[in-house]
């Protein structure tokens, strides 16, 4: 039967973790039996040679699938200088998706034979969501919390059209040509360019979004499986509380990333705040995209920074650029949500200005509230009763009312929960006490048996420490024939 369980955890072991030398850190936690290996990888990478490229692509032969989980991410990001230097682009670019709104590409990057991908999100309409406010989110709060949290993805460079991008179905064959790095810009330039400006973030294949994955009943998943996807964004959320709020965060806008092959997993430590573990074991990492309609609070990664969205958008209703009406008509209409909506039910409660720390449990109650998790999945893997928390109704399809309330007891003692902390506490309460019948697949198999392989594992912390990779093995890429490639 799966292991799930907590124990508590020697508080030696946290003060060895604080005492590690920079270069153990460096490397993820490694074990004693990897550490060697991959200080001598460090060594051969910090000298400009071939040897670079060499040891690099032995260690990581998909860096596409390495930084999706955090393995050798600041070498590759400096070995493809950031992913900045459009000269690397030297082979086509393809189209991911393409919707009213706009256009997602994907770039190879290549140096010496040695390619990883980013995706470049592009806008069609001058009221798409404002992509210069998603990258400013992304490049200085999101990028804060890559290394702490597993479910964000990066953001790495802002660009303009500087001529305009040909609307076809498949390929623009001089897309990069067409982009200019943006190197400066005011909230109000923002606005003037909102049409022209376009994202380059994070890629990786070998993925699908959480509703392709509810919904697709021949998959190999687990209920077990879909509630370990949702914790692993609301151990963040809970913690982020109300200095974050994505406002958008229905199951599309959930990536699920498989980095390894058929029966292969990675067991994912998380240490709690009573000082107990929490360890589960799965086959994908979850990413939340999409940070275009998000509320933060900048206090919370840089302590003493009093800018919050509200605060940014006050700088967009006073540039010249935005006016009149705040750049409603320039991408910022979404952000200021009910207030630019007031007779649309749709947008009720919807309002990025505020912190709201209820409405990022949309996918969650849609799942378990709206019979959607029962029409879907619910018939084939669980009857109606084991569903062990419920969530508080939602007012509107799309979002409810801030509400701090503690989780209460239902009649039948399961947790009622009205926020993310309320979430990430009733999954820490459920997930350790799982019988082998919620690991079971459509196909009456249980996952993660004996016949499964613990390929890595993470340890993810609950205070301010950066996630470490321990035990991990060299892999590489393995090809999901059922994903969906969908980076945004």
């Amino acid at each position: 039967m799966p292991s799930r369980y907590t124990r508590k955890y020697k508080k030696h072991k946290h003060r060895n973790n604080r005492n590690k030398t920079r270069r153990e850190r460096r490397v993820g936690g490694l074990n004693t039996e990897n550490a060697n290996a991959q200080i001598e990888l460090q060594t051969k990478l910090a000298n400009p040679s071939d040897r670079q490229r060499a040891a690099l692509k032995t260690a990581c032969n998909e860096p596409n699938n390495c930084m999706a989980i955090g393995q050798y991410i600041d070498l590759i990001n400096v070995y493809f200088e950031q992913f900045k230097n459009l000269a690397m682009v030297t082979s086509a670019v393809t189209i991911i998706s393409k919707g009213a709104n706009g256009a997602v590409f994907k770039i190879p990057f290549t140096k010496d034979g040695y390619t990883a991908y980013t995706a470049l999100k592009t806008s069609l309409t001058r009221d798409s969501d404002n992509l210069g406010y998603e990258y400013y989110i992304g490049k200085n709060f999101i990028n804060k919390l890559i290394r702490r949290f597993t479910c964000f993805l990066e953001t790495y460079e802002m660009y303009k059209f500087s001529r305009p991008l040909a609307a076809v179905a498949g390929v623009d064959p001089d897309l990069v040509k067409k982009i200019v790095p943006i190197k400066h810009t005011t909230w109000g330039e923002t606005c003037k360019l909102n049409k022209d400006i376009s994202v380059n973030i994070q890629y990786f294949d070998s993925c699908q979004t959480l509703w392709h994955i509810v919904a697709d009943k021949t998959n190999n998943k687990s209920l077990a499986d879909i509630w370990i996807y949702l914790y692993q964004m609301y151990f963040a959320l809970g913690i982020l509380g109300d200095n974050y709020t994505h406002y958008d965060l229905h199951a599309n806008n959930i990536l699920m990333y498989k980095p390894y092959g058929e029966k292969e997993y990675l067991e994912l430590i998380y240490h709690l705040e009573n000082g107990a573990q929490l360890i589960l074991k799965t086959d994908r990492i979850t990413k939340i995209i999409d940070y275009g309609r998000n509320y933060v609070n900048f206090g919370f990664v840089d302590p003493g920074n009093n800018t919050t969205t509200k605060s940014i958008i006050d700088e967009v209703c006073a540039s010249r650029e935005c006016k009149p009406n705040c750049g409603e008509n320039l991408g910022y209409s979404i952000l200021q949500g009910e207030s630019v909506y007031p007779n649309n039910g749709n947008m009720k409660y919807i309002n990025s200005n505020i912190p709201n720390v209820s409405v990022d449990l949309l996918t969650a109650e849609h799942l378990l509230n709206a019979g959607d998790m029962d029409a879907m999945i619910g018939d084939v893997l669980y009857p109606r009763n084991t569903i062990r928390f419920a969530v508080h109704p939602f007012e509107t399809k799309h979002a409810t009312p801030n509400n701090i309330q503690k989780n209460i007891r239902t009649r039948s003692g399961k947790p009622y929960v009205y926020n993310v902390a309320g979430m990430k506490e009733a999954f820490e309460e459920i997930l350790p006490t799982l019988s082998e019948e919620y690991y079971k697949t459509a196909a009456g198999d249980v996952k993660y048996g004996a016949d499964w392989k613990c390929v890595a594992k993470i340890n993810v912390y609950s205070d301010d420490r950066e996630y470490e990779i321990i035990d991990t093995r060299v892999f590489a890429a393995q090809s999901d024939a059922t994903a969906t490639t969908t980076p945004v």
